[in-house]
């Protein structure tokens, strides 16, 4: 008759060694690479989260996350909101390590990154003087720059705050409300992850 002591005991051995070669994965900094599906646009993108799967990662609802973005060979950086149901960034400030800190405004960022509104404006102004209609449209790209769940700026700007991040060891951030209780902060480490997630979307600075 089998020894039920020593079949239990190979049994524990047996899951032991399986939880101690169970691999967590990394928290770091990772690239993520996407083509719209109607414009053919190709972006990748580097940036972090708060929970990290073999193959995916997640951000959380309120939470802020530095992103590094190219797109059709322009560079982009700034801040995202995380989870399915994004909320508006605003106004923001960077900092790396012990240098002087960046300010990004909801002006700078890109108008593609803004929410898509479902209605067509120019129905209420074609009609509209040239003079009126351009300051009416923009004010309305504007509003919608604000309620973008991206704050980012592109050009020089852009690739300086990244070149202090490639070497930095430390990033933090602040959402720049009205009153000073709104604002949000966070901070992220800077390690060889940023490096090799650059590289990955073909980002050479």
């Amino acid at each position: 008759m089998p020894n039920v002591k020593l079949i239990i005991l190979a049994m524990l051995t047996t899951m032991s060694v399986g939880c101690a070669t169970k691999v967590t994965p990394k928290v770091g900094w990772v690239s993520l690479s996407s083509v719209d599906e109607f414009t053919d646009q190709k972006s990748c993108r580097v940036t972090v989260g708060s929970i990290y799967t073999a193959n995916s990662i997640y951000t959380q609802v309120g939470n802020f996350y530095p992103l590094i973005e190219k797109v059709n060979g322009e560079l982009r950086v700034g801040l995202q909101s995380g989870g399915k149901i994004k909320i508006p960034v605003g106004n923001i400030q960077l900092r790396i390590d012990g240098n002087k800190h960046w300010d990004i405004t909801t002006s700078e960022t890109p108008l593609d990154l803004a929410p898509k509104s479902t209605v067509d404006m120019s129905i209420y102004t074609h009609n509209l003087p040239d003079e009126q209609r351009i300051l009416v449209e923009s004010s309305i790209k504007d509003s919608a720059k604000i309620l973008s769940p991206y704050t980012m700026t592109i050009g020089d700007k852009a690739k300086k705050i990244v070149k202090e991040m490639l070497n930095g060891k430390k990033i933090i951030y602040r959402t720049v409300a009205i009153n000073q209780g709104g604002s949000t902060t966070g901070e992220f480490v800077l390690d060889d992850s940023l490096k090799i997630a650059l590289n990955q979307c073909g980002i050479v600075i």
